[in-house]
């Protein structure tokens, strides 16, 4: 079993052409986790409506997410930060947990994947301008293949980024995020991750088909 991936790039869009599914489960952290939450009690609808420390909570698992490192998920809403609203639907994630449940953490999710190219897209925004708050680190198969550490939370904001994904063998793959800067609560907010097939082009086996075609043609022309 084996897979690769090649350097991200930043940029607003990318391959064009009809949606492809998107295989991570709970990609843009809305479904809701099991129980109340470790820090505040909260159930997870009741906070887009609340302020303050009533507006976000940790858990150990999320659907689809599981902390490998660290006590829990934060999962916050447009009301907890006064800069950071979902990039999509009414919640997302800090990678710096509370304190409480021991700061940086790692999510993971496992994927079952056929062999082929996959395009893995998230975002990303920091919370502080502290250098090295806000680090965070994208995992595949154990290895970093982005280490993201901005500054600024006014610019850009949230940021989408991609990264290509070349999968040699069907098997079980893992992808995770990880807070990597300073301990203090403060840091890495991630939203939105999706990991879809690449197909290939629909012009690709016309043009094919072309060549082909034309290696006939060109036979029978030297006849």
């Amino acid at each position: 079993m084996r897979a690769t991936a090649v350097a991200l790039c930043f940029a607003a869009s990318l391959l064009a052409g009809p949606a492809a599914a998107n295989l991570i489960e709970n990609g843009d952290f809305e479904l809701a986790p099991t129980g109340l939450g470790l820090i505040n009690g909260n159930a997870f609808d009741a906070m887009p409506g609340r302020a303050g420390g009533r507006s976000w909570d940790v858990w150990t698992t999320l659907p689809g997410w599981t902390t490998a490192d660290g006590n829990g998920i934060e999962i916050q809403t447009r009301r907890t930060i006064g800069h950071a609203d979902p990039q999509s639907g009414d919640y997302y994630v800090e990678l710096d947990s509370h304190p409480r449940v021991g700061g940086n953490s790692t999510m993971t999710q496992s994927l079952d994947l056929d062999a082929g190219d996959y395009l893995l897209s998230y975002w990303y925004q920091p919370r502080t301008v502290i250098p090295y708050d806000n680090i965070l680190a994208v995992i595949w198969e154990g290895s970093d293949i982005a280490v993201h550490n901005e500054t600024s939370w006014s610019q850009p904001g949230w940021a989408q980024h991609f990264a290509n994904i070349t999968v040699d063998d069907a098997g079980t793959y893992t992808l995770g995020f990880a807070a990597r800067g300073f301990q203090t609560s403060f840091g890495a907010l991630v939203d939105n991750v999706s990991l879809t097939a690449v197909p290939l082009p629909a012009s690709l086996p016309l043009l094919g088909a072309a060549l082909v075609g034309l290696g006939v043609w060109r036979r029978r022309s030297a006849r």
